[in-house]
């Protein structure tokens, strides 16, 4: 059995994806952005009014900093 590594392919074609950000970590993005919000408003936002882009990966979900940091400037 072959094992393909397609890093390199993804982050050719999609580099945003090489700037995710964990929950935590894009929480603190928002807060140095003066956007103070809890961690159950950000999944109210991504559940409900899906306000800002992620990934989910198994149980961890990740933010592409860039495409947010697009919403956020144009102002959701």
């Amino acid at each position: 059995m072959n094992n393909y590594d397609i890093t390199e392919t993804v982050t050719r074609h999609y580099p945003v994806l090489a700037d995710l950000l964990t929950e935590r970590e894009f929480k603190q993005h928002l807060h140095n952005k003066n956007i103070n919000i809890n961690e159950s408003s950000l999944r109210d936002y991504r559940h409900r009014d899906k306000k800002f882009v992620y990934i989910k990966k198994g149980q961890q979900v990740l933010y592409p900093k860039q495409v947010n940091d697009l919403i956020i400037k144009e102002g959701c």
